[in-house]
């Protein structure tokens, strides 16, 4: 039997991963922090997973056996896990990572600080394909930066469960992929996000991973829709060409257009649709304004600099071209509003240049 009143439920979905599954258990049955349950979800394993966890169950009333006779989506089999949970605090864990012995104490106060955090994720040392300390961008900028990029995996989340279910927030279970970035985004529209600041997973990289398999289909189906729901929660509409600019040059989406034609007409517009957020975020504050003025002119200068490497060929001398490579706006450009100032020096060096901008 498992607790009736833990402090957190640790949910975990697995399918045809012994292996990995096996040190994901113990992993969490190694924790600091003793009082939790364990519900585990056997998502229709055909190999010995069953067996594992029963002699786990066995030995730990903490652990909760599931088993589901179909196989599930991913997100399904999740959302189903954490509508099992007792406890307010909900931690994921994937089958195949292997958990710190201090992630859920570290996760559950940092979070119990915070009555308005929805969800806690930290840094990530990685291991397999890829090695590496993955950090995380500092805390006050989370909200402003799921604008562009997802800051961690639900591989590392810990949630607010009473703040998921009164705004009746969950995964979508018709996506393959990219479903954690987008339930991140529907917590922040009404509430903190947070992170440890050290590492609390030891993450697997590997060639059947979701992320691995299933990364192009997200890019290019769901990704764009998340981003887009997430900005719409500021309240502004945009045209559909706004949104295209909003997605491949203001946020600096994935799957921006590397063979569009690029010009400083488009920069001009890139710049004005910055100017039109910042000043309606400005009214509503429903951003921080100074996070998003940062975050917006990290990725301005992004795309600045591939402008650069696209528009080489408008510059036919050394000279020119060199001038043209330092007037690339600073952050304090974009900071103190600058950029109609960045677009005439550009338009002056068209005008070196024979060319013009009307």
């Amino acid at each position: 039997m498992s607790q009736s009143n833990p402090l957190v439920s640790v949910v975990m979905v697995t399918s045809n991963r012994y292996t990995f599954a096996k040190e994901a258990i113990d992993s969490i049955l190694a924790q600091t922090m003793s009082d939790f349950e364990f519900i585990i979800i056997n998502n229709n394993s055909s190999d010995n997973t069953e067996e594992l966890i029963l002699s786990y169950a066995k030995a730990d009333s903490r652990i909760c056996y599931h088993k589901s006779a179909k196989r599930m989506p991913a997100a399904k089999a999740y959302n189903l896990g954490i509508s099992m949970a007792k406890a307010k605090y909900v931690m994921i864990q994937h089958d195949d990572d292997i958990a710190y012995p201090e992630r859920m104490r570290l996760q559950y106060e940092h979070m119990l600080a915070d009555p308005n955090m929805g969800v806690c994720g930290g840094y990530r040392l990685c291991f397999g394909a890829h090695k590496g300390l993955f950090k995380v961008p500092p805390e006050r900028y989370l909200r402003e930066a799921l604008l562009s990029f997802n800051p961690y995996p639900d591989a590392i989340a810990m949630y607010n469960k009473e703040l998921m279910d009164a705004h009746n927030i969950h995964y979508n279970e018709g996506w393959v992929s990219g479903y954690d970035h987008k339930l991140f985004c529907g917590i922040a529209a009404v509430a903190q996000i947070g992170v440890v600041e050290q590492p609390i997973l030891h993450y697997r990289f590997h060639p059947q991973q979701i992320s691995e398999t299933s990364r192009i289909d997200y890019s290019e189906k769901e990704g764009d829709r998340t981003h887009l729901e997430y900005f719409n929660t500021l309240g502004l509409a945009l045209s559909a060409d706004e949104e295209e600019l909003l997605l491949h040059w203001v946020l600096d989406v994935q799957r921006y257009k590397r063979n569009e034609q690029v010009t400083p007409e488009l920069y001009a517009r890139v710049a004005a649709l910055i100017e039109k957020i910042l000043q309606y975020n400005a009214t509503r504050q429903h951003w921080n304004q100074d996070n998003l003025k940062l975050v917006l002119s990290h990725l301005w200068r992004k795309g600045c600099f591939r402008y650069k490497s696209y528009c080489r060929d408008l510059f036919t001398t050394a000279e020119s071209y060199q001038i043209y490579r330092y007037s690339i706006p600073s952050l304090d450009d974009i900071l103190e509003g600058r950029l109609k100032f960045y677009l005439f020096k550009i338009r002056r060096l068209l005008k070196i240049e024979g060319l013009d901008l009307s």
